[in-house]
Parts: C-alpha cells; structure tokens; sequence
C-alpha cells in the first residue's frame, strides 16, 4: 500500500513538471508554397492562413535563402495584404525574385506592417536544385529540357 501511494505521489510530480510549457499557437499558416527557377529568377507562388488570435495590419511575407551550411545567403520579402488580416483569412501571393547564388532552400517568416513578428507554421521549403553545368547555359528552352532530364 505503502508502495503504491509513493508512486502515485512520484507520477503525480512528474507530470506537472515546470519546465513543460504549451507551444504557442501559430499566427500564420503556409497552406502552399512553389518556388521555381526560370533564367536568373526565382518565382514564388503560394497561399497563407492568418490564424492569430488578435487581428494584424496587413501581412508582409519574408523570404530567408539558405546556403547548403544553412546560413542566410540573403533576404526577400513581399507584402501580401495591405489591411487588416482576421483569423481564418487566406492570402495568396506571386513575386519574382532575383535567384541569389548558393541558395538551395529558403524559410517564410511573417510580420505585420508594424513590424509586429508572427508565428509562421510550416516555415521551410527547398528550392529546385539545377546542376551547377545547366545553371551556366544561356538557352532557356535547353536549359529546361536537361534540367528535366537531370532531375
């Protein structure tokens, strides 16, 4: 009897440990997302959801590029929504970006346009990757066509 209370009490402690927080909820939501490379662009297509609790002030979508060793080659940012975004929101956005050198992925964060940072879910993709041969050719119908072989 005596056994079976300390365990009760030890279980009991162990499951209201302090260091176990809730994960906050995310703000925005990556529905889908598309990055391909023509010539020396990059365009994006995709959606978001704004899923907040309180309501932001327009949605301005960032663009982190990732080198192979992960670190931030450059930054890119496109705004989606010039007004006030309500939870279940969706957004969809479509810009041509320049194709930055060494970038093989890139991440999405979100801000407001009063540079408020919101919670991104589903934040990283990768990029279409051409060899390093195909990236150099100056005919773009060549190009695609061995870079479809390639692949």
């Amino acid at each position: 009897m005596r056994l079976f209370l300390l365990a009760a009490v030890i279980l009991s402690l162990c499951a209201s440990a302090p260091g176990q927080r809730k994960k906050k909820p995310s703000d925005v939501e990556v529905i889908e997302t598309k990055a391909r490379r023509v010539d020396d662009k990059i365009t994006l297509d995709g959606r978001v959801r704004y899923t907040g609790e309180r309501p932001a002030r327009g949605l301005v979508i960032v663009f982190d590029f990732l080198s192979p060793e992960r670190a931030v080659v450059t930054t890119q940012k496109t705004q989606v929504a010039d007004d006030v975004v309500r939870a279940g929101q969706e957004a969809s956005y479509q810009t041509v970006l320049l194709d930055p050198a060494r970038a093989i992925s890139y991440q999405v964060r979100a801000f407001d346009t009063t540079d408020r940072d919101l919670r991104v879910a589903n934040p990283g993709r990768t990029l279409a990757r051409l060899p390093p041969c195909l990236r150099l050719m100056r005919w773009p119908s060549l190009r695609s066509t061995l870079g479809r072989v390639a692949r």
